[in-house]
């Protein structure tokens, strides 16, 4: 299984050999052949010996040239001339020959067909793209560049961030969004994000999440996004089959706080807490049998889940009578959601006590906006990443009640986008602007898939220098004790006994932890070890500013396995260089190729060996991976492109009659609001989950057909019932807040709806009959003094049953979710004392002082002065806003009383 080990750099012949070879039937080999000669002669000729300044004035006569004649090939072998000798002034170090032809290949692709090109990690593939991308931006062009991770977007920009410049042209990469506050979630934001200003940023590194939901925020929420002037002119994909393939049924949902939500809360202490009694009462009958304790929870996993659906759904059945029982609210118009969600949450509780695991799944974080605690899901199958912008709806509000942090309540998904509609935005009738490259595009199937989905023709560029690296044969163990002993000796003999530097890769962050301490307990050299698993800290990531050297042990996760550049030092290239072992079998060759790609880059000299516990022998395992990979491949060409283009083809349709009631002048954002949750809960009810999942033959192919059918005839019907009817579930929300315009109209009718979340109207109704000035209209407001203390007092009643709920679930007291709890308590009694005052000198206002009619004042105050005094978490202030309280401080001309009302 090893490959030469002779690693000469191969000259030119060779190189189209071997390109001719690989690539039979690809028409343009011996044109490109003959302009890279061209290239080479020009660059002898007229720029070997030529200054910087003497660069920059070719380049400036140049840009126009090529503007005017795109198709001119000649201004194509003096620009790519120039840029050699650019690389050389910036970098100090000439470009390899396959890298100039691999952006000729990009150069001269056919139109009507984008290109992926296979180059063999370590091969320059930063290189090749920063080349191809200054000649589309000479062509009139804007670029968005790909990764597979923000961190390598980041890292890209900022290095070739001069060599750019000296063409002339901007680079900048998607930072993330910080979120937005909740004074700013109203506003139609028009400024567009600065990186993709047409004039300051020719060239954008990203990732999917961050294009993606930049799209988003502008053509849906009508926020600050990507600005329409931006088009989608080409876009250069790196590591393209983890993002086309790998991650191919991710899709980027902005998630809108939609008002009533957090009164779910309890049914996720409900659902969590008969879990957990099921939980125990099997644990008493199994006993301290922990294999057949585990067994028995996988295998009893769907009777479990019905088990607690049965009772969720008996404790649900009467929403009126479960507020009266235990003053416990849910919103009537939440009721065909709750319903449609129940299974999905009794699943989600189910994988948040039995499947995920921190450290493994997700991590627990600091959050940088609020300053507590969050889960952070982890990418841990292809890249490793931790993926700060993403949450499990539903699954998120379980992991924070096992783990006892505050509490977020469940957002709607009422936008959407998939990452395959997203790439066909850069193929129009005429040109496909798709360019990608990759180290392994894999089986036939994936090459197939990659074709068929994105219309990509497939070029295999061969290395510049022989491969020295060597794969040595799988080690397959089932014994779990002798597997760890094995990996433990395999570091030491490579690091101590041959002197080399081992980089080891686990599939979760918490095994890179455990072999952590037992390298220590089995007395390596802690010096010599290296911990890389978390991208969110930047000590991780020190060792790869530099070269490694002998005897160093990096434990990693795939995070150092996709598009890392560890540089060796010449001593340990001498000893045979880096040496990496595999710990898991990844889900496609093409991942385990990138991992063992680490090693015996640019010619180097280099190992690997994959050692894996498992029951199951190597060509077992190898097959189930192939079958998995067929399957996908049948799943991604015969169900999901069909069911992901009907639902990108609705939400277009619903995102265009979205903005023109948004255009519409003096329009109710709430009317806004009321629209987009309604469309949020019928995609609850018509969600892709619902649809198969998977290709069972063409007998599914029919049911998979008439559900999307059904769905499109349920869309119809929708969109029919949504334009006859565009009044508002959200008026009982703060009526200041989301109108020009007060009207006492809207008070009155969310009063008469929804009691119980009328709080804003009530203040509101309060604050309006209060500047009648006159004495009948106190009665009034006394009268909605009361009622809405009974509400607060409701409130205050529903929190104290979260807090037997969590000490049921044995919750600890210091827990960030009990203090927050209890924040929550202490904030709403605070309101209540102060309800009371007010209504005091609401009361004594209708008594006239000698005969001398008196005036209720009220002046409305900040909300935030109250938390910032009382030193509540930001948390806490979003929680009780989001009720539609307001503040206004109430006092009379007699007496200044200092009293407020929420």
């Amino acid at each position: 299984m090893s490959c030469s080990v002779i690693g000469k750099v191969k000259d030119k012949k060779i190189l189209f050999e071997e390109i001719i070879e690989k690539n039979r039937g690809y028409s343009n080999i011996y044109n490109i052949k003959n302009i890279f000669q061209q290239i080479n002669s020009y660059y002898e000729k007229n720029l070997k010996s030529t200054s910087k300044e003497t660069i920059e004035k070719k380049i400036k006569e140049l840009k126009p040239k090529i503007l005017k004649n795109p198709d001119e090939e000649k201004l194509y072998i003096e620009l790519i001339s120039i840029m050699i000798k650019a690389n050389e002034i910036i970098f100090n170090y000439k470009p390899r020959e396959i890298q100039i032809i691999a952006v000729l290949f990009f150069l001269f692709k056919e139109k009507n067909s984008g290109l992926i090109e296979e180059i063999y990690t370590g091969e320059g593939k930063t290189i090749i793209i920063s080349f191809l991308a200054i000649i589309k931006a000479f062509q009139g062009k804007k670029i968005d560049i790909l990764t597979s991770s923000l961190i390598l977007a980041e890292r890209d920009a900022n290095e070739m961030k001069n060599f750019y410049n000296l063409f002339g042209l901007s680079v900048d990469y998607c930072r993330q969004n910080i979120r937005e506050n909740y004074s700013d979630h109203f506003e139609n934001k028009k400024k567009e994000k600065e990186c993709y200003d047409c004039y300051k940023a020719d060239i954008v590194y990203g990732d999917t999440l961050s294009f993606e939901g930049d799209i988003l925020r502008t053509n849906f929420m009508g926020n600050v996004g990507r600005g329409k002037k931006r088009n989608f002119d080409c876009i250069i994909i790196d590591e393209i089959d983890n993002i086309c393939i790998d991650n191919i049924k991710n899709i980027t949902e902005l998630l809108d706080n939609f008002h009533g939500y957090k009164f779910l809360e309890y049914i996720y202490l409900f659902i969590y807490n008969e879990l957990k009694k099921l939980d125990n009462e099997m644990r008493k009958k199994i006993g301290n049998d922990k294999m057949k304790y585990e067994l028995s929870i996988l295998s009893s996993k769907k009777e479990i889940i019905d088990v607690i659906k049965k009772k969720s759904m008996e404790e649900l059945s009467d929403i009126k009578l479960l507020a009266d029982k235990k003053k416990i609210f849910l919103p009537e118009h939440l009721k065909t959601f709750i319903n449609n969600r129940i299974e999905k949450w009794c699943e989600s509780a189910y994988e948040a006590m039995y499947i995920y695991k921190e450290n493994k799944e997700y991590i627990i974080s600091m959050d940088e906006v609020y300053g507590f605690k969050i889960i952070k899901p982890v990418d841990f199958s292809n890249t490793g990443v931790i993926q700060e912008n993403s949450v499990w709806t539903g699954l998120h509000q379980f992991l924070q009640i096992k783990e006892g942090l505050r509490f977020t309540e469940e957002s709607l998904n009422s936008c959407y986008m998939s990452n395959l509609s997203f790439f066909k935005k850069y193929i129009s009738p005429n040109e496909n602007n798709i360019y990608g490259l990759t180290g392994t595009l894999g089986s036939k199937k994936t090459q197939e898939a990659l074709k068929i989905l994105y219309k990509l023709d497939l070029l295999f560029i061969p290395t510049f220098k022989e491969s020295k690296l060597i794969i040595e044969k799988p080690i397959i163990e089932k014994d779990p004790d002798k597997y760890t002993e094995i990996v433990i000796n395999k570091i030491r003999e490579y690091s101590i006994d041959k002197g080399r530097a081992v980089l080891v890769i686990f599939k979760y962050i918490q095994e890179v932890y455990e072999m952590y301490d037992l390298l220590i307990k089995n007395n390596l050299p802690k010096q010599n070890i290296i911990k890389y698993s978390r991208n969110d800290i930047n000590d991780e990531k020190k060792f790869l500013q530099k070269e490694i050297e002998p005897g160093l042990i990096i434990l990693s996760t795939n995070l150092s396995g996709r598009g890392t550049d560890i540089k060796i030092n010449k001593e340990l290239e001498k000893r045979n260089g880096l040496h990496v072992i595999l710990t898991f079998l990844p889900n496609s060759e093409r991942i385990e190729r990138q991992a063992f790609g680490r090693a015996g880059r640019k010619g180097e000299n280099g190992s690997g060996q994959l050692i894996i516990l498992s029951s199951e022998s190597y060509e077992e395992l190898i097959n189930e991976r192939n079958k998995n990979e067929e399957n996908q491949f049948e799943f991604l060409i015969k169900v999901y492109r069909k069911k992901i283009d009907l639902f990108q083809e609705l939400f277009e349709y619903f995102s265009d009659y979205l903005c023109e009631i948004r255009n519409k002048k003096e329009i109710d954002e709430s009317i806004l609001l009321d629209i987009k949750e309604r469309w949020g809960l019928f995609l609850v009810q018509n969600e892709l989950s619902k649809i198969e999942k998977e290709y069972k033959g063409e007998s599914s192919l029919k049911i998979n057909e008439q559900m999307l059918q059904k769905t499109k005839n349920n869309f119809t019907q929708f969109m029919n019932e949504l334009k006859e009817n565009v009044n508002s579930n959200y008026k009982f929300l703060n009526p200041l807040l989301l109108c020009k315009t007060f009207r006492k109209e809207r008070c009155d009718e969310a009063i008469t709806k929804s009691p119980i979340l009328t709080i804003g109207a009530y203040c509101f109704r309060c604050y309006y009959n209060i500047h009648k000035k006159i004495d009948k209209y106190k009665k009034f407001v006394c009268t909605d003094f009361k009622s809405l203390k009974n509400n607060c007092t409701n409130i205050l009643n529903q929190l104290k049953i979260y807090v037997t709920l969590m000490k049921e679930l044995n919750i600890k007291e210091n827990s960030d979710l009990y203090q927050q709890t209890q924040e929550k308590i202490k904030f709403m009694n605070e309101l209540l004392d102060l309800i009371k005052k007010n209504l005091i000198v609401c009361e004594n206002s209708l008594k006239p002082i000698q005969g001398k009619k008196i005036d209720l004042i009220p002046k409305i105050i900040s909300l935030k002065e109250i938390k910032d005094q009382k030193h509540f978490n930001d948390d806490i202030l979003d929680y009780f806003r989001d009720y539609g309280m307001c503040l206004y401080s109430l006092s009379t001309e007699e007496k200044n009383d200092d009293c407020c009302i929420f």
